[in-house]
């Protein structure tokens, strides 16, 4: 019998976690129904009653990957052969508002299948690790060989108007930047340059003031908490920034200051209108702490910045956007590239290089169907990937992409460890691979990947 009964062994571990499972769950719902309600209680006995509206999402997504080009990697290592990743991910959103108060809650189930070696932009909300997101509000379900299945809290956002003065407080979305496909400046939960699916940014867990400081000026206070991984509070992985913005010219600028985690962190950013072209810029300069753990390679001081501009035309909505990034702590040559990988955080763009130019665009072929591109190279090594969609509207609230992205570069490669020498070394990894292996680009090594994503909204 595969069901287990009082008299097997492990049925009371079993029950054990059963009951920590819905205990810890209780907690969860109770402090989300009093979150959710609480703004009522905020708001003047004489204000209207809060109007609430109930939505949700589905997203499918599917795609299929040749092998990973790596010369001399083993039939059984994984991205050795032909593999296929399909996710799942269904979505409720509760929106509540008065003429102060603003209220979302956005909870998700997802259940994907991914392979080890698989690609970032396709990546889903489930898998989706940060050190500003409590683990304790989501909950996994399913963990077999490649496939999870977890549910739990993406949002939970209250929002709320004092005069000049607005208050936000809970899990939200929180991004500092100008830019659209390098964002240095975005630190918590940021998307990749090549994602394909930015509807919904991650949630973090966060509260900000935000002062008015006149029709375009302002002045907030960040302060975004950090977590370990069993869900006890980090001071040392928390986030507090000041942040002013105001309009000079045409041109909106801002500028931050504070900590991340460990890291003193001095930012600026810009946009604006010149003629026909939007210009943006953004970046920061940060300090390390001496005592904070960080690979020695890793330099204390670093910079990163981001400029770009696009521009559109009437003719079929046609849109251009060119954008370049400068990472001064980046590998400069391939052999530096798996050490930064493994030094960076999950907050992190996963950027390995130093310097990269990426373009996108697009245009209507139908009003219904649009036609994408996207192209980012590593000015370095000039191994880059090429992104190619097609979007269709198939009707007012459902939505069929299908793409492809296709690598170039020197491929990776597998080289044998000297007789007698097992383990793991720095530059390289040997589980599994009967080797360590080199890479010789960044991008030279990834499969190329075909994919189908269909989003309805309801």
């Amino acid at each position: 019998m595969s069901r287990m009964s009082p008299d097997r062994p492990g049925f009371s571990g079993f029950q054990r976690k059963s009951t920590s499972a819905l205990l810890g769950w209780s907690r969860t719902l109770a402090v989300v129904l009093a979150l959710v309600t609480a703004p009522v209680a905020w708001a003047a006995p004489d204000a209207d009653p809060m109007a609430w509206e109930a939505t949700g999402a589905l997203r499918g997504l599917g795609s299929a990957m040749t092998a990973a080009n790596i010369d001399g990697l083993p039939s059984a290592a994984p991205g050795s052969s032909a593999d296929v990743m399909a996710a799942s991910v269904l979505r409720g959103i509760l929106s509540g508002r008065t003429d102060n108060t603003r209220v979302e809650l956005n909870v998700f189930a997802d259940v994907s299948r991914s392979p080890q070696f698989g690609n970032s932009a396709l990546s889903t909300v489930g898998g989706r690790r940060s050190a500003y997101r409590n683990p304790q509000l989501s909950h996994t379900f399913l963990q077999e060989d490649s496939s999870q299945g977890s549910v739990g809290l993406d949002r939970l956002t209250i929002r709320h108007i004092f005069g000049d003065v607005t208050v936000a407080v809970g899990r939200m979305p929180v991004s500092l930047s100008v830019t659209s496909l390098f964002t240095p400046n975005d630190f918590f939960a940021p998307f990749s340059a090549s994602s394909i699916n930015r509807v919904y940014k991650p949630g973090v867990d966060a509260a900000e003031v935000t002062w008015s400081l006149g029709a375009m000026s302002s002045l907030s206070l960040l302060g975004v908490a950090g977590w370990d991984t069993d869900g006890a509070p980090q001071l040392d992985s928390s986030a507090a920034l000041l942040r002013g913005s105001t309009l000079v010219g045409s041109f909106q600028l801002s500028v931050l200051a504070g900590r991340l985690g460990q890291t003193s962190v001095l930012g600026l950013s810009a946009q604006g209108d010149v003629g026909e072209y939007n210009l943006r810029f953004e970046g920061h300069v940060a300090r390390r702490d001496a005592d904070s753990p960080s690979e020695p390679k890793r330099d204390d001081i670093y910079g990163r910045m981001a400029i770009g501009f696009d521009t559109r035309w009437v003719w079929r909505n046609a849109s251009v956007m060119v954008e370049s990034m400068f990472i001064s702590d980046g590998a400069g040559a391939p052999s530096g590239y798996l050490g930064r990988a493994v030094s960076l955080s999950a907050d992190e763009l996963p950027m390995l290089g130093r310097m990269y130019a990426a373009a996108a665009g697009g245009f209507e072929l139908l009003p219904i169907v649009r036609v994408g591109g996207f192209s980012m190279v590593n000015l370095a090594d000039l191994s880059g990937l090429l992104g190619l969609s097609l979007a269709w509207s198939v009707a007012d609230e459902i939505d069929v992409s299908l793409g492809a992205f296709v690598p170039w570069g020197k491929p990776g490669r597998i080289v044998p460890l000297p007789s007698g020498l097992g383990g793991a070394t720095t530059g390289g990894v040997s589980g599994g691979l009967g080797g360590l292996m080199a890479l010789g680009s960044e991008f030279g090594a990834s499969p190329t990947t075909a994919y189908l994503e269909a989003r309805w909204y309801f």
